[in-house]
């Protein structure tokens, strides 16, 4: 009895799971993200929606534009109910925003709640009132400004 393993609890077995944390955590988080399939064009299961929504929210305008041409529906909905252009004005995507409205995104669409585009920059824009966030404030602007002209809404 005195053999005890002290690797061994009560109950656990021989088997001990190595909890990650910090620098660990992140590196485990990056390699298991690189792991993730891509999305091809021409492919029919959603991945293109869910790339879309992932590169307007990233403001890669490039990939936004690419994969429009892959014929993905400029105003599909993600798991929660949003299109591109709100993804990409809540997320401040400036650029991605000019893409998806020149394709013909559909300015007036809101997600369940009834959140607009144009709903969705403004709370952000009112967030911002930390000092520093000019530029923020700047671009949030201006995403507001671009989809009323392409007839948003003055006021959702």
């Amino acid at each position: 009895m005195g053999d005890a393993d002290p690797d061994r609890r009560p109950g656990r077995g021989r088997s001990r799971r190595r909890r990650l944390s910090g620098p660990a955590l992140l590196a485990a988080a990056a390699l298991a993200w690189t792991a993730v399939p891509t999305w091809t064009a021409g492919a029919d299961d959603g991945a293109g929606c869910r790339s879309l929504h992932e590169a307007a929210f990233l403001d890669e305008p490039d990939e936004v534009a690419a994969l429009l041409a892959a014929h993905v529906d400029v105003n599909c909905r993600d798991d929660i109910g949003q299109t591109p252009l709100i993804t990409a004005a809540a997320g401040g995507s400036l650029e991605s925003v000019r893409r998806l409205l020149a394709a013909g995104a559909e300015t007036a669409a809101s997600d369940p709640m009834g959140w607009s585009a144009t709903a969705h920059a403004r709370d952000a824009l009112s967030r911002l009132t930390m000092a520093g966030a000019d530029r923020y404030r700047r671009i949030y602007g201006d995403i507001i400004r671009l989809i009323e002209a392409a007839g948003g809404g003055a006021r959702e």
